[in-house]
C-alpha cells in the first residue's frame, strides 16, 4: 500500500522530466549591451550526424566581444557544456575577426550581430528522443569601458530523422559560414629576429592583392597587434615585418594566421606558418615594394630630422647631432663644468679626453642594453627609464649634494671618497676622466634633444646590434666637444689662465649642483609624494652631518676619531634606511580645478577624436628638462591658451614621471622611446607630430591648421 503513492509520483516525474529539462535554462538572455541566443540549425537530427548549433550575439552599437586572440586586451568568449551521454561538443567555427582600435590599443573581435557555429557530434547508437542541452557562456563586452557577462542557456535537441532547416536562422548561419576562414595548404613561414618577426606566405597573390589583406595571428603574444612596419610582394610571395609582442616569451613551433581580404571568395583564409630562417627584416624593409599597411602619423609640421623614420646612416647622423646638442642641456652642465676646472693644468689631456669618451659611450650602450633586455622581458620602458626609479633619483640627489658641499669647501672627501664624489668629476686621474663620462651619460639620458627622437625611435625597433650602434653614436655626440678640446690644444687656449680665481669659480660651481639637487627633490616628490620628499631632504642633512663628522675625525685624537666615524656611519645608515622605508604614495596626478589641461588617457583621447574634436597631446615627465622648458615658455603662455580656446581644442597631458605602460605604448605608436612628444589632432586630418623644441608661433600655427 505504501509503495503505490511513490510509484505514482515516480511515473509523474518521468513524464514531466523532459518538460522540466527543456526549460531548465532559457535559450536566450538579454544582458548588459549584449543579447545571446542558443539555436539549432535544424529542428531535428539523425543519430551519427554532426549537429550544428549556433550562439547568436547581438551587440549594442559600438560594443564588441572578442575572438580567440583578443589582441592587446580582452577575453575570448568561453563555453562550458553540459551534455547527455553520446553527445560531444567541438570547437566553435569562429568567423574571421574585425579590428577595433581605441587610441593605441588594438583588439580583435566582433560587433553588431553574428552567429558563432558550434559543432556537436551524435553517437550512432544514440536512441531517438529529445535531449536537453545546456551551456554556460562567459564573455567580456567592451566599448571604452568593459563589462564581464555570463549566462546559462539551454535547448532541447531532437534526435530521430533529419529535420528541416530553421527558416529564422538560415541567413545567420550562411553569413557565419561565409565569414569562416578556409584552410589553405599554402606554404607559410615565420622567423623571429631580435625584436622583429618576419612572416612569409606563398600563393596569396592569386587570391587577393596584398594591400587588401589584413593578418590576424591566432596565437597571442608573438606578433605585435600593430600594423606591420614593412610589407614586400615578390611574385606570389608576401613578406611582412612585425615588431615582437611586448609580452613575447618563447617562439612557438607553428603560428596559425587568418588572412582577411576585402572582396572575392573566400573572404578569409587560414594558413599555418612554421618556424624557419628567413631573409633579414631590414632587407625586407629596405626592398619593400609598398608602404606599410595603414597611414603613418603625419609629420608635416615636424622639425627637420624628426619627420620620418630614418635609415641606419640617417639615424647615426641624427643621434650624433642630438648628442652634441645634449651638451647644452641643463642636465649635463653641472657635471661638465666640474671637469672644465682641470682642463688647463691637465698634463694628460688627450688620454683623459679618450677615457671620458669611453665612459660616455660605454654608459649609453650599457643603458641601451638594459633597456632592450627589459623590453625583451616584456617591460614597457622607454629612454630615460632609469629616472623613473625613485631609488636612483634619491641616490643622485645625495651624490650631487655631497659633491656640492665639497666644491663649497665645507668638506674634503679625500682621495678614497673622491672616486664617488668630487674627484669623480674634477680630479686629474684616469678614473676621474672615465667616471665623469659615466655621470654625464646618466644625467643626460633623460633629456631628449632635437634630432634624437627619430634616431632613438628607429633604434628601438631594430636588431640589438644596430640599436646599440645608434646609441653609441649618441654617446660620441655627447663626448665630442670635450674630445675636440682634448685633441686640439688651440681650443683649450681660449680658456682663461689658471690662478686664484679658480678657487672662487670652483665654489661658484657648487650652486648648479645644489640647483640640480632641488630639481631631483622635486622629481622625487612627484614620484613618491611630499612625505617621502621631506624624508629625503632630512637625509641630505644627515649626509652633511656624516661628512662633517668624517672631516672632523681627521684632526681628532684616536678615541675622538673613531667616535666621529661611528657617528658618521650611524647617520648614513639611518639616512639610507629612512629613504628605503619612506612612504611611496605618488601624489594625485589629476589636474587642479584651474588647470588648462586634462589628464591624458587612451579612453579620453578616443572619446574626443571620435567626436571630431581638436586635441593637443603633450607627453611629458618631471625629469625632462626640455618638457618643462616647453611648458613654461610656450604651452603655458596666454597666446597659446587663447588659441586653443578659440579653436575649441582640448589639451591632454600625459605624465611619464613614473613608469606608465599605456604612455609607453602611445610613444611607440609614433616611433618614439622618450619624451617630449607633442601630437596635434585636427578633425579630418592625420595626427601631426610637432618638433621637440616648441615656440608659441609654431604651436599656434599648428592649431590653425598650418596658418599663422
Amino acid at each position: 500500500m505504501i509503495s503505490r503513492p511513490w510509484a505514482g509520483l515516480g511515473l509523474l516525474m518521468a513524464l514531466l522530466a523532459p518538460h522540466f529539462a527543456a526549460h531548465a535554462a532559457p535559450s536566450s538572455a538579454d544582458t548588459d549591451h549584449l543579447k545571446v541566443t542558443l539555436v539549432s540549425e535544424r529542428d531535428s537530427w539523425a543519430a551519427g550526424e554532426r549537429v550544428w548549433l549556433g550562439l547568436y550575439l547581438q551587440h549594442d552599437p559600438h560594443w564588441h566581444t572578442y575572438w580567440v586572440n583578443p589582441g592587446d586586451s580582452g577575453l575570448v568568449t568561453k563555453l562550458r557544456w553540459e551534455l547527455p551521454e553520446g553527445i560531444s561538443a567541438g570547437e566553435p567555427a569562429w568567423p574571421h575577426p574585425h579590428r577595433f582600435e581605441i587610441a593605441e590599443i588594438v583588439n580583435y573581435g566582433y560587433g553588431d550581430s553574428l552567429m558563432i557555429p558550434i559543432p556537436l557530434d551524435l553517437s550512432a547508437e544514440l536512441a531517438a528522443g529529445e535531449y536537453p542541452l545546456s551551456v554556460k557562456a562567459s564573455w567580456l563586452i567592451c566599448e571604452v569601458e568593459c563589462i564581464p557577462g555570463r549566462a546559462e542557456l539551454g535547448l532541447t535537441l531532437k534526435v530521430g530523422a533529419q529535420g528541416e532547416i530553421e527558416a529564422d536562422w538560415v541567413s545567420a548561419f550562411e553569413r557565419a559560414r561565409a565569414a569562416a576562414p578556409v584552410d589553405a595548404a599554402w606554404g607559410a613561414r615565420f622567423d623571429i629576429q631580435d625584436r622583429q618577426v618576419v612572416v612569409e606566405i606563398d600563393g596569396g597573390s592569386a587570391w587577393q592583392q596584398a594591400e587588401q589583406v589584413m593578418l590576424y595571428p591566432e596565437t597571442a603574444k608573438v606578433l605585435t597587434n600593430a600594423l606591420p612596419s614593412a610589407r614586400q610582394v615578390d611574385g606570389n610571395t608576401w613578406r611582412y615585418v612585425y615588431a615582437v609582442s611586448d609580452f613575447f616569451d618563447q617562439a612557438p613551433p607553428e603560428l596559425p594566421i587568418v588572412l582577411v581580404g576585402e572582396g572575392g571568395t573566400p573572404v578569409a583564409i587560414r594558413v599555418v606558418a612554421t618556424a624557419a630562417e628567413l631573409v633579414a627584416a631590414e632587407v625586407v624593409a629596405r626592398d619593400a615594394a609598398a608602404m606599410p599597411m595603414g597611414a603613418a602619423p603625419s609629420s608635416a609640421t615636424a622639425a627637420p630630422g624628426d619627420d620620418a623614420e630614418p635609415g641606419l646612416l640617417s639615424a647615426l647622423l641624427l643621434a650624433l647631432m642630438g648628442g652634441v646638442i645634449l651638451n647644452l642641456m641643463p642636465c649635463v652642465f653641472p657635471v661638465l663644468s666640474l671637469k672644465a676646472l682641470t682642463l688647463k693644468q691637465d698634463p694628460h689631456l688627450k688620454r683623459h679626453g679618450v677615457l671620458y669618451t669611453i665612459g660616455v659611450v660605454s654608459s649609453f650602450v650599457a643603458l641601451a642594453a638594459v633597456l632592450l633586455a627589459l623590453r625583451g622581458a616584456g617591460q614597457a620602458l622607454g629612454w630615460g627609464f632609469q629616472l623613473q626609479s625613485p631609488g636612483l633619483i634619491a641616490g643622485l640627489a645625495l651624490l650631487f649634494f655631497a659633491m656640492g658641499l665639497s666644491l663649497s669647501g665645507v668638506i674634503s672627501f679625500g682621495e678614497r671618497l673622491m672616486g664617488l664624489g668630487q674627484d669623480l668629476a674634477s680630479g686629474e686621474s684616469d678614473r676621474a676622466a672615465f667616471m665623469t663620462g659615466v655621470l654625464a651619460a646618466v644625467v643626460a639620458s633623460p633629456c631628449t634633444a632635437p634630432f634624437m627622437g627619430s634616431a632613438l625611435g628607429y633604434a628601438i625597433t631594430q636588431p640589438a646590434a644596430i640599436a646599440l650602434l645608434v646609441f653609441a653614436a649618441l654617446g660620441i655626440g655627447l663626448a665630442l666637444p670635450f674630445l675636440a678640446i682634448s685633441f686640439v690644444p688651440a681650443l683649450a687656449g681660449y680658456m682663461p689662465k689658471p690662478g686664484a680665481w679658480m678657487e672662487s669659480f670652483k665654489q661658484f660651481l657648487a650652486f648648479p649642483l645644489y640647483a640640480t639637487v632641488v630639481w631631483l627633490l622635486w622629481v622625487y616628490g612627484n614620484q613618491t609624494g611630499i612625505d617621502a620628499m621631506a624624508i629625503l631632504t632630512m637625509c641630505l642633512v644627515g649626509v652633511a652631518m656624516a661628512l662633517w663628522a668624517l672631516e672632523r675625525a681627521k684632526s681628532s685624537h684616536w678615541h675622538g676619531m673613531w667616535g666621529l666615524r661611528l657617528l658618521a656611519a650611524a647617520t648614513l645608515l639611518a639616512s639610507a634606511l629612512s629613504v628605503y622605508w619612506a612612504p611611496a604614495e605618488p601624489p594625485n596626478a589629476a589636474p587642479g580645478a584651474n588647470a588648462h589641461y586634462e589628464a591624458w588617457t587612451p579612453e579620453r583621447l578616443s572619446e574626443l577624436t571620435s567626436a571630431g574634436k581638436p586635441v593637443f597631446v603633450n607627453m611629458t615627465a618631471a625629469w625632462c628638462i626640455t618638457c618643462l622648458a616647453n611648458e613654461k615658455a610656450t604651452l603655458s603662455t596666454e597666446a597659446v591658451r587663447e588659441a586653443m580656446k578659440a579653436a575649441g581644442m582640448t589639451y591632454l597631458k600625459g605624465d611619464w614621471t613614473r613608469q606608465d605602460s599605456k604612455i609607453t605604448k602611445y610613444l611607440e605608436g609614433f616611433g618614439r622611446t622618450g619624451v617630449p612628444l607633442y601630437v596635434m589632432y585636427l578633425p579630418g586630418a592625420e595626427p601631426a607630430v610637432l618638433p621637440q623644441v616648441l615656440t608659441p608661433d609654431l604651436v599656434i600655427e599648428a592649431i590653425n591648421g598650418g596658418k599663422p
